[in-house]
This record gives structure tokens, sequence and C-alpha cells, in this order.
């Protein structure tokens, strides 16, 4: 199979596609017709049931990005998307921070946290407590788990290096803190077994 029979086979009728919109970034659509190669529009519906058509780029005829299944919305880890591009990423994270009130998500082993611009109560004792002893990926992402892993390879004589980036020096100092107060509690548990 060719690269244009490729895509003839997933833009049909019901697949599911992000559009770029001015006001939205990105708006979901669904293909109301299948797309053959060569041809300049898409027609799709938008999920407030307006039908449009959407014309593709003369020059690059670039189709758009693909949605991915209703099952891997909201997902954890963004590297389990099937779509790994942005707006499958921006989607993913507003699902999660909007509608689950999560605000840590992982991408392999690169933690994505998106600012409440509030106090959380997901820093005290009990939840460092709960992240103690844990695998990465076992519980929900969060900053303590990623503390713990590097507390588990400090005790393995492992080098290990946090980067804290966010977007001002206050938030940056805030996640350091955090992760050197799960270091230093679970370091203080003379019972602990790495």
């Amino acid at each position: 199979m060719n690269e244009n029979q490729e895509l003839d086979y997933m833009f049909v009728k019901f697949a599911r596609v992000w559009i770029p919109d001015a006001d939205e970034v990105w708006k979901s659509a669904e293909l109301t017709k299948n797309y053959k190669h060569g041809d300049s529009t898409l027609h799709l519906t938008l999920e407030d049931g307006m039908d449009i058509e959407h014309k593709l780029d003369d020059k690059t005829k670039n189709l758009p990005h693909l949605r991915n299944p209703d099952i891997l919305v909201g997902e954890n880890d963004l590297t389990a998307l099937s779509y790994l591009h942005e707006p499958a990423v921006l989607h993913n994270l507003k699902v999660r921070f909007t509608d689950s009130k999560l605000i840590y998500t992982y991408c392999g082993i690169v933690l994505v946290a998106i600012n409440p611009y509030e106090n959380l109560p997901i820093y005290g004792s009990d939840i460092i407590n709960a992240y103690s002893g844990q695998n990465m990926g076992d519980m929900d992402p969060h900053i303590f788990a990623v503390a713990e892993e590097a507390y588990k390879q400090m005790a393995r004589w492992v080098c290990v290096c946090v980067v804290c980036v966010r977007a001002c020096v206050r938030a940056s100092v805030t996640c350091s803190k955090v992760v050197y107060t799960q270091i230093s509690h679970v370091s203080n548990d003379v019972r602990r077994t790495v």
C-alpha cells in the first residue's frame, strides 16, 4: 500500500480530525465524506453540528491531524496516545486539568505540570506517604513520584538530576522545595529499603 492509499484509508467518513481555529486554536471535526488523494477540500461536521468544507492548502495539501480514540482521552502519559501532535497534547492536558482537576501528566519520564494558580491539598504528609516506595507510573503522575524515583536512583549511587522548569522563578523554587521535601521525608524513614 503506498502513502496515498494509506491516507485514503485513514481519512474516511466518520474519522475525527483537528482543524486550526482562530478562537480555540484547534477545533474537533468529523469527516462526512471519504477523502480521496487529490481532493482540495474535506467535508466535515464540527462538534456543534455545523457542516463545513475545510479547504486544504494548495501547495502542501496537508491533511489535518487525526484525533485519538476516546478511550485515550485523559491518558496520564502522553506517550500512550496513538497520535502525538500539538492538538492531541493540548486536548489531553485540558481534559485532565479541567475535567479531572489533575495538574500533573507524564510524557515518558518528563512530568508536565499545569499551574492551577491556587493552593491544592496534594502536598501533605499523607500524599508523601502514599508515593513512598511506589514505582513511577504505579500511581497518578505527581512531583512526589519523580522525587521518589530520584531517591531510589540516588540510593543505588546513580547520578540524578531533577530539573524544575517553570514560567516563573517562584514556581521553580516551589517545585524544588517539593522534591526536597519528598526526598528528605523518605530518606529519614529508617525502615525503608530500596
